[in-house]
């Protein structure tokens, strides 16, 4: 049905092509705004980890084309290995709207037609697309550079049409301006004359011309400094009728305000308030010195993040995540590529099936006389092995493995990376069998050319599991071959939802107490209250459920602090013969950090793991415990 549709919109006008991206949207990830949060369709945290492809603000006003390289599925295909779940379009607004002197090849409805087409791949690849004005240029001037603030001939009006034109599609966000600089607070909020003598427009303008034009989608406002500064974010916050706004950062080894401290003083406020997306981040060194020390810190501040860029270029000049549309990375892109592979990753290593070894990981035929399986090489999501699934025709066959599954149980979240070639005509269902020989088998996934990413979680009803496994579903009768890869989990073994304490009580101390609470929680809707009463050192842990930790399991903690408290935090570990372990501290700074430590290699058993509040200072308050994990 798709394909006939694709054929007559090709003949017909813009209204057609919409309707395409609307129906492709349902594909996408799903973004909206909930208090300081991003979140998807079924209200879940949700961190943004993309790239921006770059090409789109220039090659029209330049007059040599619509983009800078293929961006065709193949292309795409290749964005999504890297395991990104969304993408930055910069856009020019003289070439949207057909005016300055654009080449009409490239401008006004062969513009918007051309990023219309490009949208609705990306969005049928299931990545959310950000769609930024990059360029533009006051009066008639054609824009062929960035502009200090969005000019007030034009922006509103791009705004208007491009809103107009995206309203109701699922997927998408508005970034309002790239990299405002050289004004002041009062002038990014309202507008003003500039110091070239042309009327600049305000945030606050932007955001009415989106609603204006009935768009409901999360509106992006970047900063000043060239994106770098949030300084006077908040004391300046625009007002947005369909409370959906967030707040862009741009953040650079070489730019402004690229240490720590600067990001706990000026940003992390921020995200307690709002969601923040670093819409740009990069660096240009060829390597990832400071994306291991950025991307760990954004990722305690629920703060997402899209790398610069995905083009072909040098990684000094640009950045330049890529040498080749195929995905092949630059150093710095490797860096990026690698952090993303890791993150979320199996908090045990070895809760992973990857069929590296050459065998099918104990993968079998469950059901169905349509699918055959074997391990196979040279198509691997990571590594060079994964595990072929023949599939003959109709039929809804699955496949399962009893084999390599400790940790996995209720609560789990777990990740499969399944290949699908050119033509697909099927789609797949995570399954499993728990203890009693239950078998579940959950919500389907349509399958896209290329490598798909898959991830559920194992229900909280149920008990024990004794496979896990994938229904290939073909009602059209489609052949051909997939490829399997990568089944990764991680399981949040205490996260409170039960409301209760999950066993944890005091383990010394008489200025701490805690309780389960609702309203402050990681994911989910309840933690560990960790109420403080004043100087001490005092503990919490849990003897109970720690099936699987021993030296050299990575723990995570998420621990919420409110703005100015004043205590650090050190993990804590019990052996087998009760001796403690207290581990590094770590400062808190407001809002959820991420506390990850591995128990000491040499450790003979645990008895207990927990957690010491390091009170000096004679602070009072509380603190959140939430998602422990390993």
């Amino acid at each position: 049905m798709s394909s006939v549709r694709s054929k007559l919109c090709a003949a017909l006008t813009l209204v057609c092509a919409l309707s395409l991206i609307a129906a492709a949207s349902a594909s996408a990830v799903s973004l909206r705004v909930s208090g300081n949060a991003l979140v998807d369709a079924s209200g879940n945290p949700l961190r943004i980890a993309g790239v921006n492809r770059s090409g789109s603000e220039y090659a029209c006003a330049q007059g040599w084309g619509m983009f800078d390289g293929p961006t065709d599925d193949t292309s795409i295909s290749a964005i999504t290995t890297w395991g990104v779940n969304a993408v930055r379009v910069p856009l020019n607004e003289d070439c949207w709207l057909g005016i300055n002197g654009v080449n009409p090849a490239y401008a006004g409805s062969n513009y918007r037609t051309a990023i219309h087409d490009y949208v609705n791949r990306l969005l049928s690849h299931g990545l959310a697309v950000i769609l930024d004005l990059h360029w533009g240029a006051a009066g008639s001037q054609l824009a062929l550079g960035q502009e200090q603030a969005p000019d007030a001939d034009h922006a509103t009006a791009f705004w208007s049409s491009v809103a107009g034109e995206y309203k109701g599609v699922d997927g998408i966000a508005f970034d309002l301006f790239n990299e405002p600089h050289d004004i002041s607070w009062s002038c990014w909020l309202n507008g003003c004359t500039t110091s070239g003598g042309w009327a600049a427009t305000g945030m606050q303008q932007l955001i009415d011309a989106v609603r204006g034009a009935g768009a409901t989608q999360p509106v992006i406002a970047e900063g000043l400094g060239w994106g770098g500064d949030l300084s006077g974010w908040l004391a300046n916050r625009p007002s947005d009728s369909a409370g959906q706004l967030a707040a862009g950062w741009h953040i650079y080894n070489f730019s402004g305000c690229n240490t720590t401290d600067c990001w706990n003083s000026t940003v992390a406020p921020v995200a307690q308030q709002v969601p923040v997306l670093a819409t740009e981040v990069g660096e240009n060194d060829c390597a990832g010195g400071f994306l291991n020390t950025l991307l760990p810190w954004a990722d305690a501040h629920n703060i997402g993040y899209l790398a610069w860029a995905w083009n072909t270029a040098s990684c000094t000049n640009g950045p330049s995540l890529i040498s080749g549309y195929d995905g092949t990375p630059t150093g710095y892109g490797r860096a990026y590529r690698q952090y993303l592979a890791g993150r979320p990753q199996p908090l045990d290593p070895n809760a992973r099936l990857d069929f590296e070894d050459g065998s099918a990981d104990g993968f079998a035929v469950s059901w169905g006389s349509t699918l055959s399986v074997a391990p196979e090489s040279g198509n691997a999501f990571s590594g060079s092995h994964g595990l072929t699934l023949n599939v003959s025709g109709n039929g809804y066959p699955a496949a399962a493995t009893g084999t390599g599954l400790g940790g996995l149980g209720a609560g789990s979240t777990v990740t499969y990376h399944v290949w699908a070639p050119s033509g697909v005509g099927v789609s797949v269902s995570p399954m499993f069998f728990d203890a009693q020989w239950n078998v579940q088998v959950l919500a389907a996934t349509n399958l896209q050319p290329g490598w798909n990413t898959i991830s559920f979680t194992i229900p909280p009803s149920v008990s024990g599991l004794n496979r896990l496994g994938l229904q290939v579903n073909d009602s059209s009768g489609w052949t051909g071959g997939l490829v399997l890869d990568d089944l990764s989990w991680s399981a949040d073994r205490f996260d409170f939802e039960t409301g209760t304490s999950q066993g944890w009580g005091v383990s010394w101390g008489s200025t701490l107490t805690v309780g389960n609470e609702s309203g402050t929680a990681f994911t989910g809707t309840h933690g560990l209250a960790l109420d403080i009463s004043g100087t001490g050192w005092p503990a919490a842990g849990v003897t109970g459920g720690l099936a699987g930790i021993g030296a050299g399991t990575v723990v995570s903690y998420r621990v919420w602090a409110p703005a100015g408290a004043s205590v650090s935090v050190s993990p804590v570990v019990f052996d087998g013969s009760w001796r403690t372990t207290v581990l590094a501290a770590q400062a808190l700074t407001a809002g959820w950090n991420l506390v990850r430590f591995t128990v000491p290699v040499g450790t003979s058993g645990v008895n207990e793991i927990g957690l010491q509040v390091n009170d000096s200072n004679g602070w009072s308050g509380r603190l959140v415990l939430d998602t422990v994990g390993w």
